[in-house]
């Protein structure tokens, strides 16, 4: 159990990063780690807008794309949320304070935090779950948040997709050893729907994983025991 955490903020830094022992396409394939932390420092006076954050899903494919076409994918979210949930004004939902800053990643740090690797849910990014990652850093975690994108071209819908994120959680479990403020030696898996299949997976060929956490036990649901 994490000590109880001194007043920071929660901080986000986004690793784009490559795993060159695979490809994705013709490039080495793509592993956008989104590290929610206890930051101390902050780059900017307000907190991101979760629309900011749903912007960032686009580039889990293509680190490069301009803003104009990510923020096109994140306007197609909303209309998704707003027509299933029936809400009048879904564009309203970019404006919502996250209470999560942009934050550069310190050089060093005083203490060492345990760290949730996140799987995030099929075609799924960091903009599924903010309100819990803030709520687990102002707890003393940090989260390592993976965004889904399985084989190339990057649409999951079979079982060849879920080992391809088998590997970016044990790649990403790899780069949090270069952070001076994640303690490597606690680490825990968290995913819900679908991935929490993928961290299992990940969990039996790393015995370093100190726990598993499904978040909506979809997988007994529909798997069985």
């Amino acid at each position: 159990k994490p000590l109880t955490p001194k007043s920071y903020y929660t901080g986000l830094y986004t690793i784009k990063s490559y795993d060159s022992t695979r490809t994705f396409g013709k490039t080495p394939r793509p592993v956008k780690i989104d590290l929610f932390y206890p930051a101390e420092k902050v780059t900017g006076h307000d907190p991101l807008s979760y629309g900011a954050i749903m912007d960032m899903a686009s580039l889990r494919l293509d680190y490069s794309l301009p803003q104009d076409s990510c923020h096109l994918e994140s306007k197609y979210l909303a209309d998704a949320i707003g027509q299933e949930f029936k809400l009048d004004s879904a564009g309203r939902i970019f404006y919502y304070n996250t209470s999560i800053y942009d934050a550069p990643l310190p050089v060093k740090g005083e203490r060492k935090f345990p760290v949730i690797i996140y799987a995030a849910g099929m075609n799924g990014s960091s903009w599924e779950n903010v309100i819990l990652f803030h709520e687990l850093v102002q707890r003393g975690y940090i989260v390592a948040a993976i965004s889904s994108v399985g084989l190339y071209p990057g649409y999951m819908s079979a079982a060849e997709d879920l080992d391809e994120q088998v590997k970016d959680i044990l790649f990403t479990s790899g780069q949090l050893g270069r952070n001076p403020i994640a303690d490597t030696s606690r680490i825990g898996l968290l995913s819900w729907s679908l991935l929490v299949n993928s961290s299992s997976k990940a969990a039996m060929q790393d015995y370093h994983f100190k726990c598993l956490v499904s978040f909506d036990g979809t997988e007994i649901h529909r798997y069985g025991n």
